[in-house]
């Protein structure tokens, strides 16, 4: 893998303004700048401004991890929403998940959260022969998204999620695939 390449939100964000085919890349930084205070991403593939946005995404799903799927507050939340009200569905599942759940709308966030769990699952007989790294980013993606949904609906029954969840866990301890 080659070594990162810091990417500056603020140059990012101004190259994608206006662009077609550039507001999910351009929510997902502005998420991490205005809501995180995030001033730079890591690119591990290219200097495209776009490409900001899926390493805002990522570093987003970082802190979303270190905090326990806590709610946002105070002016995070409000420049969050604000983000959620311009991009609506623009602005990529766990962010705006996260913002609705934080906003008390928790039904709302873990239906989302359910679907990114659901859609990570695996759900052939065999476990796919990937690269390691791709069944671990699973696991780690699901375990989130379960964590965000006992946070933000409590109340709500996890346990069929849990169960893709020990799949994709069995799958990734038993991956003999090369990277």
């Amino acid at each position: 893998m080659p070594a990162p390449t810091p990417v500056e939100l603020d140059g990012a964000i101004a190259a994608m303004k206006g662009k077609p085919g550039e507001k999910r890349p351009l929510s997902s930084a502005r998420f991490y700048k205005e809501v995180l205070g995030g001033t730079s991403v890591d690119v591990y593939w290219s200097k495209a401004p776009s490409d900001a946005g899926p390493a805002s995404v990522s570093a987003v799903e970082r802190e979303m991890a270190t905090r326990g799927c806590k709610a946002l507050t105070g002016t995070e939340l409000a420049a969050a929403s604000k983000l959620l009200v311009e991009f609506g569905t623009d602005l990529p599942p766990t962010l705006r998940a996260w913002t609705l759940g934080s906003e008390g709308k928790g039904n709302d966030a873990a239906e989302i959260f359910a679907q990114r769990v659901s859609d990570f699952a695996v759900t052939t007989l065999t476990c796919p022969s990937e690269h390691p790294s791709g069944s671990h980013q699973r696991v780690r993606d699901m375990s989130l998204g379960l964590e965000c949904i006992k946070v933000f609906a409590p109340k709500r029954s996890t346990l069929k999620l849990e169960l893709l969840l020990k799949r994709a866990e069995y799958c990734a301890r038993t991956n003999t695939a090369v990277g």
